[in-house]
């Protein structure tokens, strides 16, 4: 027993006697241990009950011992009395032993696997008790009474050790235990598959008997029938009288009496009727097609001779000789059942072809017939009727034959046909129209008998048109609607014919005959058209070399030149402005055939290639220079030169050079060409600047950054309060974080060619989060108080020393506790320190100070510290000075009386959060960098 719980009952027992015995209990006590007054214990134990005394002296038991301990195993009180010469004291127990719950009956059901097992108990006790069963596979449960019935489900068969514990309210307790068996269940596997009916089902199925059992097995098709199954086969055949949806069941039973079952669904399908209507026993080779009608549609014909109409009907189409033909139609329902019916055709008897062909003929001319068939001699007959009223009988004939014929009266169109017939009364019948055709009129007009070689064409003009020309120099409209001789071919006894042959193929022919086609030479020159300023040169092509002929030039400006003879073969001529220059030349022969040439000379004027004027020098930075010629058109070339798509150019100075020449040639519509150029003295290089050791992003108040400027001797742009360029080096600048947003830092440099280039970066300066927890505070022992934060952002992250997060934290003991506060956002942080100090009265909370001046904050290697009171204190201040893990760092007193400015060397305290504090009240914080 704890020794403060043993004081407090002497404590107790010493104010119970003495409120009770004043006279003989003072300084006096007793005490029986355990020092419960009342104690229950089971049948069979024993209690030994010691009794403590103060001050010494004779103890006596109410059982008559007289020792300080004594041994007791039956109910009752127990009284122990301390006599001494000043005192006489009692101390009282009272044991009670509880009667252990006796289980007097337990027993179990056998169980096949997946039924519940039931369990009885049957106790003797005083009182109700708790019975906890434990099944033995990891379950358990309780009851309250004197009598137990309880089911529990076990997962999987096998024997069972189940403990049943009987305890009272005394915490009495016995455990029995009994056996429980759970029996194996056969395992059932049925497989089932729908049928057709008059079909064979197959019933598959697999039994697991459990081990050392037999099984008997009954299969239920369903049908009102069962069967006895052999547990050695796998698969039953059975076979339905009817077709309909049956039940089937596979019964098995262990010899334990374990069963299971499984009932599926047999579905045994009807089968369809495949009787078909339609189909002949006897037919002639060729006949029509005769349609086959099922009793129910949706099969399958089979068989010679058929043919699928519009995708849905059936016929059957015998052509061919042939017997004994059989017709099958299958079909299948919706349930995949199927059934066939064959229907048999006796005889298909032989048709001979017969065919009859013939072309058409012209008026007057033999008609020639073709006859052709298949007939073996003296099979069958043949009749041709010819149209006009004529017909001719052709008995047996065998073989292909012609038959000629001459229709005598006007040209017409007679339908011809050719009729064979079998001794089975099979005929086959053959037509054509035969057309006897009108002859068509070849006579023409328009021709001449003699013609110079340039003469224009000459139409040709027949009586009756539709006919050929023939003969040389034949030419058509474009129309085709005219037709021309052209005299173009010098010669004699030239033959024109014409030739017609009318829709019907029949002809006729005439000729004409001219006598001559004298020649004529052609005036042919080359010219070319030509830029101003050059020389217009002309090439004579004319051939005058068969007769003698004569030429003569008119140049167009005014000169001309006649009486030529045909061995002068060119001509040079200079036209002193540009224009237009009709020109004419003309050939003559003897015979007074003449050719005249005439054109316009074309003297075009030249294009402008001049364009805007380059700089001498660009820096390799420059932006692209436009090139924008007087005239577009041409094309710009030379280094760094490119052509845009409105006919310009662009010199993009990007690669440094030295004498670079850009050109400018254009030539326009009249393909004449003019250049020019300019020329470029240099192109510098530009110079490389670039910004170092600059971040994108700072939290406000980090340290200062370099920045190196490269090449040195540059210049910032804009006015930047946070930067500082003025320092001792010109490759250098200072960039002090303390300015909060965006800013855009710039450096220009420009060299001795005057190229420069600029580099700006852009710098992000985030806000510290707030993090302020108020002046060092005290509290009063026992008490606890809730530090929090000046602001509680949803966006900020709290850390605590020592644990803990949020903008609050409760404390209840004294000490220096440190917040964290991060800016999720920008990763940005600050912290603040508390001391919390133990005061011996709330007069002790707080001084009379009115305010502290420090600084300089940031500190780096001095501190001044100047305090401001309402009053001059009267005891002695002091000063101590703490790091954020509360190690002080520097401690001074200040008597009554004493100056209240000070100063302090910081130079060698590492960079951190300091908290002052005066009589341990926080007073401020200062920051060392």
């Amino acid at each position: 027993m704890d020794k403060h719980l043993i004081l407090k009952l002497i404590v107790v027992a010493l104010c119970t006697l003495v409120s009770i015995v004043p006279a003989f209990s003072q300084d006096c006590n007793v005490q029986i241990l355990p020092g419960t007054p009342d104690t229950t214990l089971c049948s069979g134990d024993t209690l030994q009950l010691t009794a403590v005394a103060e001050p010494g002296g004779m103890l006596i038991w109410s059982t008559g011992s007289m020792d300080s301990v004594i041994n007791v195993s039956t109910d009752g009180t127990y009284i122990v009395t301390l006599n001494t010469d000043t005192c006489s004291i009692s101390d009282t127990v009272h044991v009670t032993f509880s009667p252990i719950p006796e289980i007097l009956d337990l027993s179990s059901s056998t169980s096949c696997e997946g039924d519940s097992t039931f369990f009885t108990a049957v106790l003797q006790a005083d009182t109700s008790a708790i019975i906890t069963w434990d099944f033995g596979d990891g379950d358990e449960a309780e009851q309250h009474g004197l009598t137990a019935e309880i089911s529990h489900f076990y997962d999987e068969a096998g024997t069972y050790d189940v403990t049943l514990t009987a305890m009272n309210s005394a915490g009495c307790r016995s455990v029995d235990s009994v056996s429980a068996v759970v029996l194996g269940v056969p395992e059932v596997a049925l497989n089932v598959e729908d049928n057709c009916f008059q079909d064979t089902t197959f019933f598959s199925y697999a039994i697991n008997c459990p081990t050392g059992s037999d099984c008997t097995t009954i299969l239920f098709p369903g049908d009102g029938s069962n069967i006895a199954l052999n547990l050695d086969t796998a698969q039953y055949r059975f076979v339905y009288g009817t077709p309909d949806t049956f039940q089937v069941e596979l019964y098995v039973e262990s010899a334990g009496g374990c069963f299971n079952a499984e009932i599926l669904e047999q579905i045994v399908f009807p089968i369809p009727d495949a009787d078909f209507f339609g189909l002949l026993p006897e037919y002639c080779q060729g006949d029509p097609a005769t349609e086959l009608i099922p009793v129910e549609p949706g099969g399958v014909f089979e068989g010679p001779y058929l043919e699928t109409v519009n995708d849905t009907s059936i016929f059957f189409s015998p052509t061919e000789e042939d017997s004994d033909l059989s017709i099958s139609y299958t079909v299948t329902n919706a349930f995949s059942c199927s059934s066939r019916v064959e229907q048999t055709v006796d005889n298909v008897y032989f048709t001979p072809s017969v065919s009859l062909q013939g072309d058409d003929a012209c008026f007057m001319e033999e008609s020639v017939f073709e006859i052709g068939s298949d007939c073996a001699e003296g099979e069958c007959t043949l009749y041709l009727n010819l149209g006009d009223g004529g017909e001719v009988e052709f008995i047996g004939p065998e073989g292909d034959f012609n038959y000629e014929y001459t229709y005598t009266g006007n040209p017409d169109s007679f339908n011809v046909s050719l009729e064979v017939i079998t001794s089975n009364f099979c005929t086959s019948t053959a037509t054509m129209q035969h057309q006897v055709f009108p002859v068509p009129s070849a006579v023409f007009t328009g021709l001449e008998d003699s013609y110079c070689q340039n003469d224009p064409p000459v139409e040709l003009m027949p009586e009756q048109t539709g006919g050929v020309f023939t003969g040389p120099n034949i030419s058509y409209s474009a129309d085709s609607s005219q037709i021309f001789f052209s005299p173009q071919d010098f010669g004699e006894d030239i033959i024109i014919a014409y030739q017609i042959e009318n829709e019907f193929g029949c002809s006729d022919e005439s000729t004409h005959l001219i006598e001559n086609v004298f020649f004529t030479p052609v005036a042919n020159i080359v010219a070319n058209a030509t830029c101003f300023q050059d020389t217009s040169s002309f090439v004579v092509a004319t051939i005058c070399d068969l007769v003698p002929c004569e030429w003569s030039i008119d140049f167009g400006d005014g000169t001309i030149i006649d009486n030529l003879s045909s061995d002068i073969s060119n001509f040079r001529h200079y036209y002193d402005a540009v224009g237009s220059y009709p020109f004419v030349f003309i050939a003559e022969t003897t015979e007074g055939c003449a050719d005249t040439l005439s054109f316009n000379q074309e003297v075009n004027p030249l294009p402008n290639p001049s364009f805007n004027d380059v700089s001498s020098a660009y820096c390799s930075n420059d932006p692209p220079f436009p090139l924008i010629p007087e005239q577009t058109g041409g094309t710009f070339t030379g280094p760094g030169v490119e052509m845009q798509g409105d006919g310009t150019g662009v010199f993009t100075p990007d690669i440094p050079g030295e004498n670079l020449t850009i050109s400018y040639e254009i030539t326009n519509e009249f393909q004449c060409t003019q250049s020019s150029s300019q020329s470029i003295d240099n192109v510098f290089a530009a110079p490389e600047v670039t910004l170092q050791g600059l971040d994108m992003q700072y939290c406000e108040g980090d340290l200062v950054d370099t920045i190196l400027n490269l090449p040195a001797g540059g210049a910032y742009l804009g006015n930047n309060p946070y930067l500082i360029d003025e320092v001792e080096s010109d490759s250098i600048a200072i960039f002090i974080p303390n300015t909060i947003g965006v800013s855009t830092v710039t450096y220009r440099y420009e060299d001795g060619n005057s190229c420069s280039d600029t580099f700006s970066l852009e710098v992000r300066v985030d806000s510290l989060p707030v993090a302020n927890l108020g002046p060092d505070t005290s509290i009063l022992s026992g008490q606890s108080i809730t530090l929090q934060n000046a602001v509680d952002n949803a966006n900020y992250t709290y850390e605590w020393s020592g644990g803990g997060s949020g903008a609050e934290k409760e404390i209840d003991g004294p000490g220096f506790y440190l917040l964290t506060v991060i800016d999720d956002a920008s990763g940005c942080s600050s912290s603040d320190t508390i001391y919390v100090d133990f005061a011996n009265s709330t007069s002790d909370l707080a001084l009379a100070l009115q305010e502290v001046h420090v600084w300089p904050n940031p500190v780096a290697d001095f501190l001044n510290l100047d305090f401001k009171f309402n009053s001059l204190p009267k005891q002695e201040l002091n000063l101590i000075i703490v790091d954020l893990l509360g190690r002080v760092i520097h401690r001074q007193r200040f008597l009554p009386g004493s100056s209240r400015m000070k100063g302090i060397h910081t130079g060698h305290w590492p960079a951190g959060v300091y908290t002052l504090q005066l009589n341990r009240t926080s007073i401020g914080k200062v920051i060392k960098r």
